[in-house]
């Protein structure tokens, strides 16, 4: 009974502060940002939200199901909306304005700054999404495991 109330009331002040407009305190509650990486965390029931340099996006949904992303931004009006990579992540992490995400046995490695997001929407964007084994991450990036690596 207690926690039906809970819901209750945690819906009522959720409706309420979207009606008077005070969705800056409940987006207060749900993201943080870190300067350092140009990183805007958002905190969401059903996956967590990694936003970079405001052109990369990484998704990890909830525990358990195989929705998680890797999106980049397309469009200079557009918020973040092509998919480049789709499934099971195993972790992602960003080192020097690079993501990487394991997925499988595979590394996917995509350059932040080498990316450009096109100056109109009728310019493709143009990426590159780097693929490693193992070995490769070992001899290319030799303190890849001392990453900052995050999963949900």
């Amino acid at each position: 009974m207690k926690i039906k109330r809970f819901f209750v009331v945690l819906i009522t002040v959720t409706v309420i502060f979207s009606l008077c407009g005070c969705t800056a305190i409940l987006d207060s509650m749900t993201r943080r940002e870190n300067p350092e990486e140009q990183m805007e965390y958002i905190w969401g029931i059903d996956g967590d939200t990694y936003i970079y340099s405001d052109k990369v996006e990484v998704y990890l949904g909830a525990p358990g199901e195989n929705e998680d992303s890797l999106y980049i931004k397309c469009y200079p009006d557009d918020y973040l909306s092509g998919e480049i990579l789709q499934g099971s992540f195993k972790k992602a992490a960003w080192n020097d304005y690079k993501i990487f995400i394991l997925m499988e046995d595979t590394y996917y490695m995509f350059d932040i700054n080498a990316y450009e997001v096109p100056a109109d929407d009728n310019t493709e964007p143009v990426y590159e999404l780097k693929e490693y084994s193992e070995e490769e991450m070992k001899k290319l990036y030799p303190d890849y495991e001392s990453f900052n690596w995050y999963r949900r």
